[in-house]
């Protein structure tokens, strides 16, 4: 025997084939699914294990309680460490360098370490633990909440922690002005050469990295840059920026100088 649509009456199988029955498809996705999240908090629960068992192992040169007053003191001294890196790095190689995308990506993980580390051994003690990435995001609430969680104080952590972010994004707001208004009278000055030849207008002016002879002064973003001009008809020149104080110069790339003679003769 034959199974018809009741419907349309096309043919769709033996009797022994069953019509689609949406609430059941429903039914089993859903059990699917549910069977996947279980499987899932279960390897997640393995790994937890794991990595206890590694923060054991990683601090058993300290006592319990040693381990877990000194984690947000690590933590701090990881954010003191990036500050100090980070301007170092700035005032040394300028605006760009490698090690800008390097170095907070280890800085991160290391924190993400220690931070797992202390939910650890808050657990052990019994504490309610604070989410743990708040230390990598906002490490003052982090050092809040568990202050509140375990009734230790840590007020002088809070203040310097937080201080060392307010220093952190002053500085980068102080460093994206400085390369801004380098740029910008790099760019007048480009446009000023240009006109005087012909060539078309310069748009905007971006800062690559610090010169290799050019190292700069401790305390400013004073020195020579390697640059690029962007024309307005789609061609690019490579520059030399040099800025001291508040005088900016700029030098078209001896490179350049034969494309741009070919394009005007």
């Amino acid at each position: 025997m034959l199974y018809f649509c009741p419907y349309c009456g096309t043919k769709s199988g033996s009797a022994s084939e069953q019509p689609f029955n949406a609430k059941e498809s429903v039914d089993s996705i859903k059990s699917a699914s549910k069977e996947s999240v279980k499987t899932a908090i279960q390897k997640l629960s393995v790994w937890k294990e794991r990595l206890n068992q590694y923060y054991a192992r990683i601090f058993a040169f300290l006592p319990e309680k040693t381990a877990f007053d000194i984690m947000p003191d690590c933590m701090l001294v990881l954010e003191l460490i990036s500050l100090v890196f980070y301007i170092h790095l700035s005032l040394k190689n300028g605006f760009s360098d490698t090690m800008f995308y390097v170095l907070p990506i280890i800085f991160w993980v290391l924190k993400i370490i220690f931070a797992h580390a202390d939910s650890y051994y808050l657990a052990r003690e019994g504490y309610k633990t604070p989410n743990f990435l708040w230390a990598v995001i906002f490490l003052p609430f982090y050092v809040t909440k568990r202050e509140k969680a375990t009734n230790v104080k840590r007020h002088l952590l809070i203040v310097l922690s937080f201080l060392i972010i307010v220093i952190a994004v002053c500085f980068s707001v102080y460093a994206t002005s400085q390369k801004n208004k380098i740029e910008t009278i790099a760019q007048k000055l480009v446009n000023q050469k240009n006109s005087s030849v012909g060539m078309a207008v310069c748009d905007s002016v971006k800062i690559n990295r610090r010169a290799v002879n050019s190292t700069g002064s401790k305390l400013s973003f004073d020195g020579k840059y390697i640059g690029t001009a962007y024309l307005n008809d789609g061609n690019t020149l490579k520059i030399e920026i040099e800025a001291d104080y508040e005088k900016v110069s700029v030098r078209i790339s001896p490179d350049e100088w034969g494309n741009i003679l070919n394009e005007l003769f």
